[in-house]
């Protein structure tokens, strides 16, 4: 087999897996009942949530255009393909391959592009989970944008046993989105606040469940 017609049949299969992902994941959102709580996101920011909770937060996308930073890897590719099904664009690279060059990238199209909105897995792409990488605080304050962080919470859901505690809803279960607007004098005062801001989130939970 040559290596032209070998890469055409793994981009054929690439396709085929994410027709597949993306079906069987709107599938599962329709049955989902949601609530939200919080501020409203609108007119372009960045908005960092935690990389384990990407799939229930699909039912929180902010409306307008909209990108992210996606990984290099084969994993990378195939979520590509994935959330451009659902109008995210990605701007490929991450802290480990390629971050510099990722940041610049999203500062230049959301100095051309004002009302973009910016996603950010701020544990990822690699964890630890829960702890605030400074890209989207440094990003968010650069550019004098609103910078929020997004929480779901899922009554019923199952969790995988990686890094980042990925989170899949049940069928028909609740899930409870809460955005808060995170304040961002400097950059390091931005990534200070947004640090708390997710512990706050996670000792509101653990009081929860007391």
């Amino acid at each position: 087999m040559s290596p032209l017609l070998a890469r055409r049949i793994h981009r054929l299969k690439r396709l085929a897996l994410s027709w597949l992902i993306v079906t069987l994941i709107r599938g599962l959102l329709k049955t989902l009942r949601v609530t939200r709580e919080g501020e409203a996101l609108l007119g372009g920011g960045v908005v960092a949530f935690l990389h384990g909770e990407q799939l229930p937060l699909l039912l929180h996308l902010p409306a307008g255009e909209r990108v992210t930073p996606i990984s290099l890897s084969d994993d990378g590719e195939l979520q590509t393909h994935v959330m451009s099904r659902f109008q995210v664009e990605a701007v490929r690279g991450s802290s480990s391959r390629g971050g510099l060059r990722v940041l610049r990238e999203l500062y230049r199209l959301m100095q051309a592009r004002p009302q973009l909105f910016t996603l950010i897995a701020v544990d990822g792409p690699r964890g630890p989970h829960a702890h605030v990488h400074p890209g989207a605080a440094h990003l968010a304050t650069r550019l004098e944008r609103p910078l929020w962080l997004c929480r779901a919470r899922c009554d019923r859901a199952w969790r995988l046993k990686s890094w980042d505690r990925f989170v899949i809803p049940k069928p028909f279960s609740h899930v409870h989105i809460t955005t808060t607007r995170v304040a961002q004098d400097d950059p390091i005062g931005a990534h200070q606040a947004l640090s708390q801001a997710l512990n706050d989130h996670e000792q509101g939970r653990s009081e929860r469940r007391d």
